[in-house]
């Protein structure tokens, strides 16, 4: 599972104010960043896209969040956002 050992990854401190306080796209939820993270390595992405699950900019922040190993951040922050 890609959200597994995440934690404690250095960040640099302008992605994780960005990540953990930043405000977002209107089209992006940091909890369907971590759905979309998942579905990249799991599932078709294209067509969770085309469902619904997840928009475009979820899976471009989630592709980045893995390429920056920010997923834990991504995490802190569905786990505050309401």
């Amino acid at each position: 599972m890609i959200l597994g050992g995440m934690t404690g990854c250095a960040v640099a401190p302008t992605a994780e104010s960005s990540v953990l306080s930043g405000d977002l796209p209107k089209n992006v939820t940091a909890k369907n960043v971590l759905v979309a993270a998942i579905l990249l390595s799991t599932s078709d992405i294209d067509g969770a896209v085309a469902e619904g699950l997840v928009t475009p900019a979820e899976v471009d922040a989630a592709a980045a969040a893995i390429k920056h190993n920010t997923l834990d951040l991504w995490r802190q922050r569905a786990e505050t956002d309401h």
